[in-house]
């Protein structure tokens, strides 16, 4: 037997590899190859999988020369056909052997196309599952490798008419993804899914669910539409999705008419229902129903993911007609605005500007910067806008108008009233919409004052059913009481105590908004320097009050007392109840003024505020 160094020797020759070529693969000199094969010297074992690769053999084989014998995996007729869908195992199986549910698991489209054309596949749908025929338990099976093969014109070999065999509650999941992703389901079976199989859906005024070529009572195209429209949605076949969306909305359309018409009939019997699934019953169901067809939450959503607008437009429409979920139209318009490429900037006013009014106060709640988050991080926040959008948030509120007397102003300066005309009709404003028609400047001014300036708010109540609820009341400027309820405009109407220090000249006008907006701007600077001084006296609070927390315990404190350092025990304790009541209540001053606020009017806070650490507790328990 030869040894290891003439078989590495050997396999080198076999390979046509000189020595120092193998000694360079290797990472060793050529003497080192050299004396390898005249046995002066073995390879180092960390070296032989290496030359086992480069040999294309095995560590055994180096070592004991012994070539392991392939093993012999012997497969029966059956395994074979699984793994490679031959029909010629086929006579080879026994019909008791192979069964639709192996075809299915194994998506073995050949066999079955084979066995369905030679109308031999009932044979292998027998026993198990049985319902009410051979076929019954095996629907999802069946319908899944039609598809797949694309064989659904075959559907009467296994007994079933092609409506009885599209009931919603067998088709899966999986067999919609293949519907969807095209990928074995041709355009052809597609048409055929949505036309012969389940019939050709029409408008109709239907009591009872119709469509065309047979009266058709089953209903399970209302549950079986939504969920193809929503799996054409989500694979992004659009032309499937449009028109599903055409074929709903003609559906619904005349369906609504209908209710509209029938739902308040005086009798029971009269009225019509909005059925927007099938119900469990068709048969003796003698309740007046139109049967509508439903666009779910997630096909809306995936249009908006694909920015499909146009049809998300439409979807809106079909869903807002049958009183279902639809996605805002503010989302919608965010979205393209994020997705645009405005500057930061423009994207703010096309955000937050509403009927010509700039909401700053929406824009300032939702504005990130560089990661910082408000919420999260108020003093980061506040100070990266300080820094960085300052100068563009007064640049903002110079160039947009925050309330409609403003707008009013600019309108009349510029001789063009449609704005403010198209929020008088939008808001059913009639009298100052009369006062705009009518054209007199004077007048329009004055009304403008009665119409979009306050003075002075209350709150009152209402019953909404049985529950109170509450609503605000403006006072305007001709002192009348506004009532908000319904009302849109609200957040344009401009508060102040002197209606009267608003000049009745455009000029004039226009000029006492710009300092009203530099004022204010100013006073929200200023408000915002401060909230970020609070937070810094916050965490200096914070972090005294740590590290009193740390230092001054209770047991250092009863320590101090045990060995009758009584003066700095109180000292101590007082520093440390100083902090807390800073820290966890928001007390200020003096110490000894904390301390009777604490046990003379807010003793309840105390109760109400008790942190939850059991040191604390304990301790204001001795205090107490």
């Amino acid at each position: 037997m030869s040894t290891l160094n003439e078989r590495i020797k050997e396999l080198r020759k076999q390979k046509g590899l000189t020595q120092s070529q193998l000694a360079d693969m290797v990472g060793v000199s050529d003497k080192a190859v050299s004396k390898w094969e005249v046995s002066e010297t073995n390879p180092d074992i960390s070296l032989l999988p290496k030359l086992a690769q480069i040999f294309d053999t095995t560590i055994d084989y180096l070592l004991t020369g012994v070539v392991k014998e392939k093993e012999v995996i012997i497969k029966s007729p059956k395994e074979i056909l699984v793994e490679t869908d031959d029909i010629q195992y086929l006579d080879k199986i026994s019909e008791g052997d192979l069964n639709i549910v192996d075809m299915y698991q194994h998506k073995l489209v050949n066999t079955f196309c084979h066995l369905v054309d030679n109308n031999k596949i009932r044979n292998y749908i027998k026993g198990k599952r049985t319902r009410y025929s051979n076929f019954d338990g095996y629907i999802p099976e069946i319908l899944y490798m039609l598809l797949i093969s694309n064989r659904l014109d075959k559907i009467k070999i296994f007994d079933f008419n092609d409506i009885g065999f599209a009931d919603d509650n067998e088709v899966t999941d999986e067999m919609l993804d293949e519907i969807g992703s095209g990928e074995r389901v041709n355009e052809e079976t597609i048409n055929y899914l949505l036309t012969i199989h389940c019939r050709t859906l029409v408008s109709v005024n239907q009591g009872d669910a119709k469509n065309t070529a047979n009266y058709h009572g089953y209903g399970n195209w209302q549950n079986l539409y939504p969920r193809f429209l929503d799996t054409f949605a989500k694979h992004k076949k659009w032309d499937y999705v449009k028109r599903l969306l055409d074929l709903f909305y003609s559906i619904d359309e005349p369906a609504m008419k209908t209710y509209n018409e029938y739902k308040n009939r005086l009798y029971e019997s009269e009225r019509y229902y909005i059925a927007y699934r099938t119900p469990r019953q068709e048969y003796g169901y003698n309740r007046r129903e139109v049967r509508v067809l439903e666009i779910i939450p997630s096909t809306l959503q995936y249009l908006l993911d694909a920015e499909q607008y146009e049809l998300l437009e439409l979807a809106n429409k079909i869903n807002s007609l049958i009183n279902r979920n639809t996605i805002a139209i503010e989302i919608i318009k965010t979205q393209k605005i994020d997705r645009s490429g405005m500057s930061m900037k423009e994207k703010i006013i096309a955000k937050y500007t509403n009927n010509y009014i700039f909401n700053w106060e929406a824009a300032l709640d939702n504005l990130k910067i560089n990661g910082y988050d408000k919420g999260e991080d108020p003093e980061g926040f506040y100070n990266a806008f300080l820094k960085q959008y300052k100068s563009m948030f007064e640049e903002l509120f110079k160039e947009n108008v925050i309330n409609y007397m403003e707008l009013l102003f600019k309108c009349l300066d510029e001789k063009n009233l449609k704005k403010i005309y198209e929020v008088a009709v939008d808001n059913s404003l009639d009298k100052f919409a009369d006062a705009l028609m009518g054209g007199n400047i004077d007048t329009i001014i004055s009304e403008g004052k009665n119409t979009f300036v306050y003075t002075n708010t209350k709150t009152d109540e209402f019953m909404d059913g049985n529950v109170k609820r509450t609503y605000t009341l403006y006072q305007m400027a001709d002192g009348n009481w506004l009532d908000t309820r319904g009302k849109t405009y609200l957040r344009g109407l401009y508060k102040t105590e002197d209606v009267s220090a608003i000049p009745n000249d455009i000029k004039l006008g226009i000029k006492y908004f710009d300092n009203v907006k530099k004022e204010f701007f100013n006073y929200w600077m200023k408000c915002i320097e401060e909230e970020i001084k609070n937070i810094k006296i916050k965490k200096m609070e914070q972090m005294e009050y740590q590290k009193f927390k740390q230092e001054i315990s209770v047991d250092y404190l009863m320590n101090e007392i045990n060995l009758g350092n009584i003066e700095n025990a109180i000292i101590k304790a007082c520093v440390r109840l100083e902090s807390v009541l800073k820290y966890r209540y928001g007390y200020t001053g003096e110490l000894v003024d904390m301390i009777i606020s604490l046990f003379t009017g807010p003793l309840k806070q105390v109760e109400t505020y008790r942190p939850y650490d059991d040191e604390d507790n304990s301790y204001y328990e001795l205090l107490r």
